[in-house]
């Protein structure tokens, strides 16, 4: 293979945006003023009338801060939006995943925080940037959170955070809490109280802007699991 005739073609979320590329960079132009999305981009090599497997990049996220009202689900794209941080470092944190509740929630998207039997609960889930344009206004934030098990002492806090790290907090929304939703599995109707366990906070921002939200599990040691879902603002 003579390397100064290989040329590569240049893909975005799988739509080319270019071709014949002979540099080893290809500058793309992403959209002005459009909401923060993810983008990949794909290379493919081409060398006498051959082409290669297309080689992907990690995700990029790049746009404005969400709008309001938001709300997520979240679905698996919106998933990938929020930010985990595992605070304390000890590999028990917060996840994504379709989880199996009883017969009636066999798909249920979720954050789920997974114990650990050593530490508290030090676990962040931010949601994504969302800009605040009006300093005056009161904004309510509300999300479900629920356990598993009534006997275990699960807790959080809600933190108001201009950049998805625990140091950035600026406003607490909501103290720490004791999540007390009765539940067992086989019981349909407490399955459904628990889905409709909310959480609600009515707050003010410091200056118009752009802030997360952040969701701090603060649950004892040696609990069980958290779940967090439907995210309102």
């Amino acid at each position: 293979v003579n390397a100064a005739e290989v040329t590569y073609n240049v893909y975005i979320n799988g739509e080319q945006i270019a071709s014949g590329v002979k540099a080893t960079e290809c500058v793309p132009e992403f959209p002005s003023g459009a909401t923060i999305s993810k983008f990949v981009a794909s290379v493919e090599a081409v060398f006498d009338g051959k082409v290669s497997d297309r080689t992907n990049s990690n995700d990029v996220k790049y746009g404005e801060p969400f709008e309001l009202p938001v709300s997520f689900v979240p679905t698996s794209n919106e998933a990938d939006f929020f930010t985990i941080v595992d605070a304390n470092g000890d590999g028990n944190t917060i996840g994504f995943m379709i989880e199996n509740l009883t017969h009636i929630y066999t798909e249920l998207p979720v954050f789920r925080y997974a114990y650990s039997s050593l530490n508290q609960g030090d676990d962040w889930l931010f949601l994504p940037v969302t800009k605040y344009d009006d300093a005056d206004a009161v904004y309510e934030f509300s999300f479900n959170a629920f356990r598993i098990m009534s006997s275990w002492q699960e807790s959080f806090e809600v933190k108001l955070c201009t950049s998805p790290t625990p140091d950035s907090a600026v406003k607490t929304l909501i103290d720490n809490t004791y999540i007390l939703n009765d539940y067992v599995a086989s019981d349909e109707a407490l399955v459904e109280a628990a889905l409709n366990n909310r959480y609600t906070a009515d707050f003010t921002v410091p200056s118009a802007g752009a802030y997360y939200i952040g969701v701090h599990v603060t649950s004892p040691r040696d609990m069980l699991r958290v779940y967090m879902r439907d995210f309102r603002v």
